[in-house]
């Protein structure tokens, strides 16, 4: 009933996607989790610090809501599935509120919304002439995704792939990210030095400060059944795409080559953090990429009782973990 209501895009779907959220983090907001971020960017720290732990739960299920929102209409808007769809939407939230540690106002929360606005950019230079300010526009949203989660300046490599995907070589376009990060990191020195707040920023950007340091994940055997039917359906996602790839028009390859870099830059991302500390990110930096392709299965699955199957083995695996353990 509930994957019915999303592989459309009826409003019942997407008045209940706010519902959906918070049945998912009610335990969460009765009970807000303290975590210790203070390695995290200052200027995350003065967010978080701004009302009580229930306000910060609530602006954190608020933009999460916001990205699978904005993740959805640049899915919608790209054509990649023959009709309009919410279920990239609904995968987001469910991804985001997976593990009940991670639920609360983070860094990569606020990160993941800027660098979806980014790639929402990145779409529009497939037909726009010219597009200097789309591609500026996107580097700066990664730019201040990066001054929330330092690792994320990864996701700079994807305004460069679009433009090598999407459009013919123009080498004005190609130096505009540079431009914006000038103009960007100037302003950003200059707010600094007048708030006398430099050396904490110069502390925050390294490898070594691990933002989620205090974060202890309990492992309980949901996880395991979780991870198991997510990593069956990426191998499914992965045959369907393969498949539709080959007999598709020259638009939607280019829009699945960018995809998958996507993909690899998440998985950059998460064996960068790995290597330089011992941080717990892989459900919050991958939440973008599995919903695009496990929305894949379940907008293509031809066995409709098998995609029902593993959608409440999610769903139930999910609110077991988090109301039981």
């Amino acid at each position: 009933m509930i994957l019915k209501f999303y592989k459309s895009d009826s409003l019942t779907g997407l008045v209940l996607l706010p519902i959906m959220a918070l049945l998912f983090w009610l335990p969460g907001l009765l009970n807000p989790n303290t975590v210790d971020f203070s390695g995290a960017s200052p200027l995350y720290q003065w967010l978080s610090n701004l009302g009580s732990p229930t306000f910060s739960q609530l602006l954190a299920l608020l933009i999460i809501v916001i990205s699978a929102l904005i993740l959805n209409n640049l899915i919608n808007k790209s054509e990649l599935f023959t009709g309009n769809t919410l279920l990239p939407a609904l995968l987001y939230v469910i991804f985001m509120s997976a593990i009940k540690e991670h639920q609360g106002l983070s860094p990569i929360v606020i990160s993941n919304l800027f660098w979806i606005l980014a790639v929402r950019r990145l779409f529009n230079i497939y037909s726009q002439v010219p597009c200097k300010k789309e591609v500026f526009d996107a580097t700066v949203f990664i730019l201040l995704g990066g001054v929330f989660y330092f690792p994320s300046l990864l996701m700079l490599a994807l305004v460069w792939i679009a433009l090598k995907i999407f459009r013919p070589f123009v080498w004005r376009e190609w130096v505009i990210p540079f431009f914006a990060f000038t103009i960007f990191g100037l302003y950003w020195i200059v707010a600094l030095v007048w708030g006398g707040a430099l050396n904490n920023w110069v502390n925050y950007f390294t490898f070594d400060s691990e933002q989620y340091y205090a974060l202890k994940i309990a492992v309980s055997w949901p996880y395991y059944i979780l991870l198991g039917v997510v990593l069956v359906l990426v191998s499914f996602s992965g045959y369907n795409i393969s498949r539709q790839y080959k007999a598709s028009s020259l638009r939607f390859r280019k829009i699945i080559f960018f995809f998958l870099f996507i993909i690899f830059l998440s998985i950059a991302i998460v064996s960068l953090v790995q290597q330089f500390s011992c941080e717990n990110v892989f459900a919050l930096v991958g939440a973008v990429p599995l919903s695009l392709l496990i929305a894949f299965y379940f907008n293509y699955a031809k066995k409709e009782w098998l995609s029902q199957l593993f959608f409440y083995i999610i769903f139930i695996s999910i609110l077991v973990n988090i109301y039981l353990y």
